[in-house]
């Protein structure tokens, strides 16, 4: 049977001095050993399996002498097949385990139980002792008397060792842990229980043993218990953490903790291993550095340095989300004059009234993202930045329409009552910067550039960046588009809410550049208006606009369409003589033409602006107010204005589900243009909660993603064809 010794002498000879002799007949054995000796498949089957065991296997006749020895058994041992052929199993057992040995054999042999197992020592050749989990069995004939045993063998000797340094390392550290200074605690990783805790940490915790061990590590920490058991589950999976956590104790004070955990096993059990350092003066100190070395003493915002780590923190997220980020910069016209006037006192207590209400303003716009809160942060002097997550170029536009008008509002500093005006640059990621420096540099350059114009504030453009390369060439690019069609439109359907048909259509511009892309109406119009391209766009835009209305017309749908005009269009003395021959070119009507102002335009020259709408309206042109309510004049003259209905910003419409203060908002402008007589319009309505409270607050019309997204002709005469 082995590899050193054939089977004959790995079962003895059989003969009458050999063991199977005179004391041992071979019948008394006879169904073992003929399925070990017998020739045939399965008896080669049996003597390969049990030459191949990696555990020891034994087979003795019922006085314990050895019939049989595997390989496995010989290793352990250290004898030969043939020496082992001449001894009892008891000759190789330790002294003081042969007693255990035998009572169990004696009580198998003697019918009591099948099989059973012990833990014993073996005595090699060479003398050492090596341990072994033993297996017993009693092998029986066919009438079902005990004729041997049968014993397996797995060596534990190594597994003993580990154990029994376990069990030393074990007390050891139950020492360490009861009589350690520091706060420690045993923690079930799953659940956060508790499961034990040294005499330190009663003292901390002001609690006792018992106490402790009722509670969880959830329970004592002032986080939510989704973040520690975040926490947790890391330690346990990672295999260290280290954590600033705020606890509270017995008390109810809390407390500023440092928590390193390890996994650790205890009598099998996984648990965490957790060191407590109360680190709350520590912390104290840290945040008082912190806050001298991140903020403006004056005003106690964010600094330079803290905005820019604020930024590249912004830019990440909104990076990795697919999202936007607007850095706006704001610098206070003529505060040089207030220093100059009444001293730099003065104007200290100006700068220490003023951060509150833009703080108070961009708290109240902030609610896009509540997790990570806006930032205002004073860059020195008088110039502020304000960071504002997830916002596109009108939203961020519209925030800075309200801190100008916080800002307009009389400051009360001493006896003196002083008025303020800004001029804010806007600048967004990733559309005009793709890091913290870049987006404050051009910032900076939009801000200047509202200063040149006399405006409030302006939208980085890289065509008015005297250092972009791209400026000259897209001008050419965007007259080559008016020249050969390359321009298209699209448009958007404005629904009445009463019937639920679409009423008039809102005609959109739209440029694929060859090599840019898609140029988005917000870089191009204003680089449009700025060189002079704003009349040929309009003219264009008119055209197309109106042709296509009269289509819809002749297929029998009596819709209208609405056309954008820019501050320089309103500016034009000709433009009803414009407006009037694009109409009849196209073999119009002017009342199927609605032409959309913003008040901002109107605003810039409110005289020439009630001309030209005069003009127009005495056409018969529908004329409306755009983006009403990002202002600050226009309740003054709209009961002056010849329009037919005012289109409520979408800043205020897109938040007004969730916003209070927008709904008043909105409901206020409702109200205020039916007092007037006016229609009201609402864009940006992009869910059904925006849409059921407009049509509850009485609003004619409606437009935005919730109903439709811009469409091609074709598209618009689809969807006319399904009302």
């Amino acid at each position: 049977m082995g590899d050193d010794t054939s089977e004959r002498t790995a079962l003895g000879p059989a003969g009458p001095g050999g063991p199977l002799g005179p004391r041992r007949a071979a019948g008394q054995l006879r169904m073992d050993l003929a399925d070990l000796t017998a020739s045939g498949r399965h008896a080669a089957l049996y003597r390969a399996i049990v030459e191949r065991a990696p555990v020891g296997v034994v087979l003795t006749d019922r006085h314990g002498l050895i019939v049989m020895a595997n390989p496995a058994f010989r290793r352990l041992t250290g004898y030969s097949a043939e020496e082992l052929s001449t001894r009892h199993l008891r000759d190789l057992t330790h002294p003081d385990d042969v007693a255990a040995g035998l009572r169990l054999a004696r009580r198998l042999l003697a019918g009591h139980g099948a099989a059973d197992q012990l833990e014993q020592r073996y005595l090699r050749k060479d003398g050492a002792a090596v341990w072994a989990r033993v297996s017993l069995a009693a092998l029986v004939d066919a009438d079902g008397a005990p004729q041997g045993l049968l014993a397996m063998q797995e060596e534990s000797t190594e597994r003993r060792a580990v154990e029994a340094a376990l069990r030393e390392s074990e007390a050891r550290h139950r020492q360490m842990f009861e009589r350690n200074g520091t706060v420690q605690l045993l923690v079930e990783p799953e659940t956060g229980a508790i499961v034990d805790a040294n005499p330190a940490a009663c003292a901390f915790y002001g609690a006792s043993r018992p106490a402790l061990r009722a509670t969880t590590i959830h329970a004592l920490s002032v986080v939510s218990a989704d973040i520690v058991a975040a926490e947790t589950a890391r330690a346990g999976r990672e295999g260290r953490d280290y954590v600033v956590f705020r606890h509270r104790l017995w008390s109810g004070e809390e407390r500023d903790v440092e928590v390193r955990s390890s996994p650790i096993r205890v009598d099998g059990r996984p648990l965490l291993y957790a060191i407590v350092h109360d680190v709350t003066e520590r912390t104290r100190v840290e945040a008082a550095l912190a806050q001298q070395a991140l903020h403006d003493p004056l005003t106690g915002l964010p600094n330079r340095i803290l905005l820019h780590d604020r930024l590249d923190q912004a830019i990440l997220r909104a990076r990795r989300d697919g999202r936007s980020v607007a850095l706006l910069l704001l610098d206070l016209d003529r505060f040089k004059d207030v220093n100059d006037t009444f001293g730099h006192a003065v104007g200290d207590l100006l700068l220490h009234q003023i951060a509150p209400r833009l703080q108070e303003v961009v708290r109240r716009s902030d609610r896009v993202e509540r997790l990570v809160p806006a930032t205002v942060a004073r860059l020195g002097g008088d110039e502020f930045a304000i960071i504002l997550h997830h916002v596109e170029a009108r939203e961020a536009g519209a925030v800075v329409e309200r801190l100008l008008v916080a800002l307009r509002a009389p400051v009360p500093v001493g006896e003196h009552r002083l008025t303020v005006s800004a001029s804010v640059g806007i600048a967004l990621f990733p559309r005009h910067g793709k890091d913290a420096g870049g987006l404050l540099q051009r910032a900076d350059v939009a801000m200047y550039l509202a200063k040149r114009r006399h405006d409030s504030a302006a939208l980085y453009d890289d065509e008015q960046d005297a250092y972009s390369p791209g400026r000259h060439a897209l001008v050419g690019d965007l007259r080559e588009a008016l020249a050969t069609q390359g321009l298209h439109l699209a448009y958007q359907p404005q629904v009445t809410c009463l019937t639920g048909r679409t009423t008039r259509v809102e005609a959109l511009a739209r440029w694929r550049h060859p090599t840019r892309g898609p140029v988005p109406p917000a870089d191009f119009i204003p680089l449009a208006e700025r060189t002079g391209l704003i009349g040929p766009l309009t003219t264009w835009v008119l055209g197309q606009a109106l042709q296509q209305c009269v289509h819809w017309h002749a297929a029998g749908s009596e819709v209208g369409v609405a056309v954008n005009l820019s501050a320089q269009s309103l500016a034009d003395p000709q433009l009803a003589e414009t407006i009037e021959r694009a109409v009849r070119t196209a073999g119009a009507e002017c009342p199927w033409l609605d032409v959309e102002i913003t008040e901002g335009a109107i605003m810039a020259d409110v005289e020439r602006s009630m001309r030209a709408l005069h003009g127009l309206h005495d056409l018969g042109i529908r004329i409306s107010v755009d983006d009403f309510g990002t202002g600050y004049s226009s309740l003054t003259y709209l009961r002056r204005l010849p329009v037919h209905a005012v289109k409520i910003d979408r800043s205020f419409v897109v938040e007004m589900a969730g916003n209070k203060e927008d709904a008043i908002i909105v409901r206020s402008v409702v109200d205020l243009a039916h007092n007037l007589g006016l229609d009201v319009v609402a864009e940006g309505v992009e869910d059904q909660a925006a849409y059921a409270m407009l049509v509850g607050m009485g609003c004619e019309v409606v437009q935005g993603y919730h109903l439709s997204r811009p469409l091609t002709s074709a598209g618009i005469a689809a969807w006319l064809a399904t009302e």
